[in-house]
């Protein structure tokens, strides 16, 4: 090769690194050319976690106006074609999927997998952010049906959702059963004759913030009385709040200290100190 072929080749190779390079570092940072909106943007991502696991995932991206591009001649310098449906699958440990150089626009997302039925929403990309979609669950198509109690007269759901208490009453007595939710486990919590040997009525209860405990409210022949029960420790925590009467109302834990009662007695507004039995106005 000559010294003139030398230089010519040398200053072609120079011009096309001097055009690539901004190309390929804007590309490495996440910049992309939006053909649609003729401008660059950033991309963004999404990131998944549906249960079961091993479920297909697929982008379709929300075309608001046509437009002629040479797409096929640009795909393998920009990545795959904007117009294309993108499928992936989520693993088979965490059930996760992560989608990443998206353009920030509107996508038609379905999540599918057989023998369940497809969850479908219309979802937008945004430039340099990751949008999690957590906790998708797909429903069975032919779910299996439980029986988890008899003579069911009420629930209670707790503010965590993971316990229901099932209120129980036949024409004998009453009882409370838990359900954890996770664990898929019912267990006795207290019934009638654990409160007093004479007939009562459950009237209502309430669940602390925290989800552990919950107040009760037993009518007693013409008295009220009220109950403290710790939720994980069952009967023995049992405690009669002896201070509280007919004359209380409007009763309720303290919405961030469960260890707090608010309460009206006499048109006043009362805080009390379970523990310590403490009045405040």
């Amino acid at each position: 090769m000559t010294r003139t072929k030398r230089k010519i080749l040398f200053c072609f190779l120079a011009i096309v690194f001097i055009l690539a390079a901004p190309a390929v570092i804007l590309y490495s940072y996440g910049y992309r050319f939006d053909w649609q909106e003729q401008k660059i943007v950033q991309t963004g991502a999404f990131y998944f976690q549906v249960l079961p696991k091993n479920a297909e995932i697929s982008l379709e991206p929300i075309i608001s106006r046509q437009i002629s591009v040479p797409q096929k001649a640009l795909e393998g310098i920009f990545g795959h074609n904007e117009n294309e449906k993108l499928v992936e699958r989520t693993d088979f440990l965490f059930g996760t999927a992560f989608i990443d150089n998206l353009l920030p626009k509107k996508y038609r997302i379905i999540i599918k997998k057989d023998g369940y039925q497809l969850w479908e929403k219309t979802l937008a990309a945004k430039e340099k952010k990751v949008m999690e979609i957590k906790n998708v669950i797909l429903i069975p198509e032919d779910p299996e049906l439980k029986v988890l109690t008899d003579n069911l007269n009420d629930f209670f759901v707790s503010p965590n959702e993971k316990k229901i208490i099932f209120y129980e009453n036949n024409s004998q007595s009453w009882a409370l059963k838990l359900f954890d939710v996770q664990k898929n486990i019912k267990s006795h919590l207290i019934e009638e004759k654990e409160i007093s040997k004479w007939k009562s009525n459950f009237l209502d209860l309430e669940f602390s913030p925290d989800s552990k405990k919950i107040l009760l409210k037993i009518g007693l022949k013409e008295y009220l009385r009220y109950y403290l029960l710790d939720t994980e420790k069952s009967l023995s925590s049992l405690l009669f709040l002896d201070w509280l009467d007919n004359d209380s109302q409007n009763i309720s834990f303290g919405p961030k200290d469960s260890e707090k009662l608010f309460l009206i007695k006499k048109n006043n507004l009362y805080e009390v100190n379970i523990n310590k039995k403490e009045f405040s106005t």
